[in-house]
């Protein structure tokens, strides 16, 4: 299975690529989690712009990953929303 973040660097720019172009590159929580990895990767690094960018030609993010959140109780979402977003 392909990774959900990719990450690139060009010169002096940091390229996020949000790679589920099957879902229309929903946010799940792997990607959210993913994102904050990509997000300190740029920080630690020395590039002076990040690029965010959705994989695919259809969407660049279609929002929540509903399907995956509607499974959640209501207090794993509380500390989803809380602790990792």
């Amino acid at each position: 299975m392909e990774p959900v973040v990719l990450t690139a660097r060009a010169g002096h720019a940091f390229h996020v690529t949000i790679n589920r172009p099957d879902k229309l590159n929903a946010l799940s929580v792997e990607v959210w989690e993913r994102l904050g990895d990509a997000f300190e990767e740029f920080a630690q690094s020395d590039a002076r712009v990040c690029v965010l960018q959705g994989a695919g030609r259809k969407a660049f993010v279609a929002g929540a990953d509903i399907e995956q959140y509607l499974g959640m109780s209501q207090k794993a979402f509380e500390k989803f929303i809380v602790d990792d977003i």
